[in-house]
């Protein structure tokens, strides 16, 4: 790609975890696929898109019995200033 623009991918694979502590919950196998890019404007100026959880999977976030569901699928835009 060109110096001024940029991207990313990640792949997460989380495996069951089923050796429970005293008060977590088994928590199931998943995947998350996130996908981010970034454009230089200036030598200080950069722009950001980013793509979190396209495959839109609901997952625990910990194991533990109370916790709540990741969120689904979600949009970042950024903008960042060098000084």
């Amino acid at each position: 790609m060109s110096e001024r623009l940029s991207w990313r991918g990640r792949l997460s694979l989380v495996a069951r975890d089923d050796d429970l502590g005293a008060t977590e919950k088994e928590t199931p196998c998943y995947a998350t696929l996130d996908l981010a890019l970034g454009f230089r404007l200036t030598k200080r100026l950069e722009a950001g898109f980013l793509l979190e959880n396209l495959t839109d999977r609901a997952y625990p976030d910990s194991p533990e019995e109370k916790a709540v569901l990741a969120p689904g699928r979600g949009v970042s835009l950024t903008l960042s200033q060098k000084f």
